[in-house]
């Protein structure tokens, strides 16, 4: 059975009982059954409404998707990457976030989705990041498509293109 949730900036209707709190404001939230999960991408972006940005937000990753990486093999085994969803020129913001610092304590040398977050060397903090910063390929100095700005004292971040970007790549 499909069922579908819309969050509006004043009011929450879900099925089944739901509960959204009272502050809650999302612009649009979807759910569906495994049939509509399962039609074509494109057909799927296709139906998708055009995304856009408050002035005011601190995450927006509207440029960028997620799916399986180019760089899966048998070898490492399947993972997840990020892409653009539009053609992004050099020097253009790509995604901008916040950081979130993880519990002092805590080593992620065992979690590759999270990053170093701070000055020191060597780093012992470290922040999970928003939107789909996590997915970004690590890639050697120089050949990078993006580079990443770090804002520690404010835990944010902004990302931008350090060339031009065809969709899809």
């Amino acid at each position: 059975a499909m069922w579908r949730a819309h969050v509006g900036l004043r009011s929450l209707s879900l099925n089944p009982p739901y509960r959204a709190h009272p502050r809650l404001q999302i612009l649009t939230c979807s759910w569906a059954s495994k049939s509509y999960q399962q039609s074509s991408q494109a057909d799927h972006q296709k139906r998708q409404p055009k995304m856009t940005s408050h002035a005011d937000t601190k995450i927006d990753c509207s440029k960028v998707y997620v799916k399986k990486s180019t760089f899966s093999n048998e070898e490492t085994g399947d993972f997840d990457g990020a892409f653009a969803a539009v053609a992004i020129k050099e020097g253009e913001l790509v995604e901008k976030g916040l950081m979130r610092r993880l519990p002092e304590g805590f080593d992620g040398n065992t979690c590759p989705y999270i990053f170093t977050w701070g000055e020191e060397r060597p780093c012992k903090t470290w922040g999970m990041g928003s939107g789909c910063a996590p997915f970004y390929n690590t890639a050697k100095e120089g050949t990078a498509n993006t580079r990443m700005v770090r804002f520690f004292d404010e835990d944010r971040f902004e990302i931008y293109a350090t060339r031009d970007i065809p969709a899809d790549e």
